[in-house]
């Protein structure tokens, strides 16, 4: 999981949580950066009902290529159809009659009020930002967005040439101007848009312009004349759906001229709120309201920004786990849609229950208890809930009767889409199927940028990706990866694996504690109840490191299951899902397999060889059932083992060797033990039954239970492992028709395999 392009392996910050990578059920993902590549590129622009086509060839960053544009008119049919959106590419501008845009600025054209509103729709991409001229000439810009609207106008000689914090100086249209700058309200979760306040050092001096880019569904209000026009309106909101259609992210830009008195009447309001010492941040924001009204429309700008590698394969895998995929983005919901089908979060056939464009609390109830009624009523797996931010707006989070309703309708459908969502709804929503959804949820949240830091810290999982606009993400990620490829990996194999490790683990280390502390309990009826112990003090201390070594290498390096195995059947990631070795059933069968274990070890010795022990010391006896227990336990670490290599032989080895040698040395340096080691290994009881006969019929037992369920009862994942081998014979795609013909016991293991099953798991 290394990204050679970034130089960034997977960072693992929280290792307390990598087993419950194989737990996973909810998964939240960010769009923008996570799915997508966060490379920007200025596509096509409409400006005055026309569309005009950016030329394919990459720019440069920091230089002005001559690019060709095009345009079309909005209202074609072939623009209409957002199925078959095409635009004719025009190599000679000069040909077009109607006017466009010639490689390297503005031609002529019969109507001036079009080239009027191109002039303005460059100068404010050009000028309406906070991007950064290096003296290489390579532009850094705060988003991949910025960045891409510079760069796609650098072909019409349009560009950023030397910015301060007072002026700055582009190239408009091969043009060279200087423009002021007074004031800049910048671009945030909440506001969604960006202004400028600038005045050109070489037009009038009373004139000054308000230039302003950001979402449609903000920006339109603000545009006086479009809000007036009901019909100019509805032709926007078409040429908008037609480009969200295409999985375009679209900026609505306008502008507005002010003169001195009112740009410095507005001046005083926002030097005001910048030096107000209480809610300065929320004062700022509202004097960038007031500025930013009655807008003129100027133009609307198309995106596009291409899925990452394997991205829709990752998420066909992960949905096959089992897993309920949520898309959460700020974008419309129409370009949400299509990205979400371009990535198979969406199939062709799936059945999409769209909650959007809700206007009250009452609505929003109503319609989402229809929802719910349709999807119990229709069934099947292959539905898709979609809903905007606006709406889930109206969702009332004390109505707990819709809070259930709503994670039923979830857990009804393969994925979510939801859009138009701001930092905030996006850790509500998190919190929201964290906390209701029963049995509980594991959630994990993945996002690249700042405002993915709240819905990351909500999850119980957070993955951060190394994106594009900066690393707050990743910093704030309990792991880190480079591309959401990475993410299948990460939990179908590493996810999986340490699951089943690390409950190993804990149920071991539950075990051994009970077993020892029986044969101390049942030893006490043999003397009085009088707290005598039967073994010394120095050798009761080493049982924890006695048998530490083995199970650590088994919690490090045990694989039940290939990855490559795991990888071409995601399906095996319901292990971890259903909590298959924590689950209370599981715990009670090692509860009862401790159980036996002392049973076995006190009947051998505490009866059978009992005449034995009467004619040895206390210490002798003791040392003698102490070995006979760590050697049991060391066969039962060996009998969870799923695969050998040379560590987990040689810490075997290790253990068993160093603890005879640790009698000696004890035996030669304190008074109560003297010579005890010695003298009890030089008994045949030592070795006949403590490190051989006990641990062999303990283990035993294992061995037994594991044929019964083996051959009558299988576990899936018994299932799983005997497929794996059967991958040698059978096509993957067919491993359940080979199952079926090699007869019954196989049969029954291919019908374990369907989703409600559960066996119970041998310890």
């Amino acid at each position: 999981m290394y990204q050679e392009d970034l130089d960034v392996p997977c960072a693992v910050k929280s290792s307390n949580l990598v087993q419950e990578l194989g737990q996973v059920s909810n998964i939240f993902s960010d769009k923008t950066g996570t799915l997508t590549k966060n490379e920007m590129k200025l596509v096509k622009f409409i400006i005055e009902g026309r569309m005009y086509d950016v030329a394919v060839n990459a720019v440069p960053v920091g230089q002005s290529p001559i690019l060709t544009s095009t345009h079309k008119n909005v209202s074609d049919s072939s623009f209409n159809s957002s199925n078959d959106l095409k635009v004719e590419s025009i190599s000679n501008c000069e040909d077009n009659k109607n006017g466009s845009l010639k490689s390297g600025g503005l031609i002529s054209s019969p109507h001036e009020k079009m080239n009027e509103r191109l002039m303005d729709f460059l100068r404010c991409l050009t000028t309406c930002h906070t991007v950064v001229r290096e003296k290489s000439g390579e532009y850094r810009a705060e988003s991949p967005d910025e960045l891409a609207l510079v760069e796609g106008v650098a072909g019409y000689r349009c560009g950023l040439r030397e910015r301060s914090t007072k002026e700055m100086n582009i190239e408009l249209c091969g043009q060279l101007k200087t423009y002021e700058i007074f004031a800049v309200n910048p671009f945030n979760a909440d506001r969604k848009r960006m202004s400028i306040l600038v005045r050109d050092t070489q037009g009038p001096s009373d004139e000054y312009l308000v230039l302003c880019k950001g979402a449609d569904n903000i920006m339109l209000p603000l545009c006086s004349s479009v809000v007036n026009d009901p019909h100019q309106l509805e032709e926007i909101n078409q040429s908008l759906m037609d480009l969200a259609n295409l999985g375009l992210r679209t900026l609505i830009v306008a502008q507005k001229k002010l003169t001195e008195a009112e740009a410095q009447k507005w001046l005083r309001t926002f030097r005001e709120a910048s030096v107000s010492t209480t809610n300065r941040e929320e004062n700022i924001a509202n004097a960038g309201a007031q500025l930013e009204t009655d807008l003129t429309l100027v133009g609307i700008t198309a995106i596009e920004d291409c899925l990452q590698d394997e991205v829709p394969e990752v998420i066909a895998d992960l949905a096959k786990a089992g897993i309920v995929l949520w898309m959460l983005t700020g974008d419309k919901v129409e370009t949400a849609i299509n990205i979400a089908r371009s990535c198979n979060l969406l199939l062709s056939n799936t059945v999409l229950s769209i909650m959007t464009k809700v206007k009250n609390s009452t609505e929003f109830g109503t319609r989402m208890r229809e929802e719910y009624d349709k999807l119990v009523a229709t069934g099947g797996n292959n539905n898709a809930l979609v809903i905007d931010g606006p709406s889930l707006a109206h969702f009332d989070d004390k109505d707990q009767e819709l809070r259930v309703i709503f994670i039923k309708i979830g857990q009804l459908c393969r994925s979510v889409v939801a859009c138009r969502l701001t930092p905030t709804q996006k850790r509500e929503l998190v919190a929201l199927v964290k906390k209701e959804t029963k049995p509980r949820a594991i959630t994990l949240s993945i996002g690249d940028g700042a405002n993915d830091v709240s819905m990351i810290l909500e999850a119980d999982v957070g993955v951060g990706i190394y994106g594009k606009e900066g690393r707050q993400a990743a910093n704030n990620a309990d792991f880190a990866i480079g591309e959401f490829k990475f993410l299948r990996r990460l939990l179908l194999v590493h996810g999986r694996w340490n699951y089943i490790r690390q409950s190993r683990v804990f149920l071991y280390s539950m075990h051994k504690n009970m077993v020892i502390t029986l044969t101390l309990f049942w030893f006490s009826y043999f003397d009085a109840v009088s707290g005598t112990s039967l073994y010394e003090s120095w050798i009761y201390t080493s049982f924890n490191f006695a048998l530490g070594l083995p199970i650590i290498f088994y919690g490090i390096l045990d694989r039940d299951l290939s990855e490559s195995y795991v990888l071409s059947n995601p399906k095996t990631y319901i292990t971890g899902q259903r909590n298959v070795y924590l689950r209370p059933a599981s715990l009670a069968m090692w509860i009862v397999n401790a159980i036996e274990y002392a049973v076995v070890i006190c009947l051998i010795f505490y009866y059978v060889s009992k005449q034995t022990f009467m004619y040895d010391g206390l210490y002798v006896s003791g040392t003698t059932v102490f070995t006979g227990l760590v050697m049991a336990l060391q066969a039962k670490v060996a009998f969870l083992h799923h695969q050998w290599a040379y560590p987990q032989i040689v810490s075997m080895c290790i253990s068993v060797f160093c603890l005879l040698i640790y009698y000696l040395i004890i035996s030669s340096s304190t008074d109560d033990y003297w010579y005890v080691g010695f003298f009890t290994m030089g008994q045949g009881i030592f070795w006949y039954y403590g490190m051989f006969s006990v641990p062999l019929i303990a283990v035993f037992i294992d061995v037994l239970g594991y044929c019964f369920y083996l051959f009558f009862k299988p576990t899936p994942e018994m299932v799983f492992r005997e497929m794996e081998h059967q991958d040698v014979f059978c096509d993957p795609y067919q491993q359940l028709t080979c199952l079926r013909t090699s007869g019954d016991s196989s049969e029954s293991h291919r019908e374990k395999l369907g989703p409600q099953q559960v066996g119970p798991l041998l310890p």
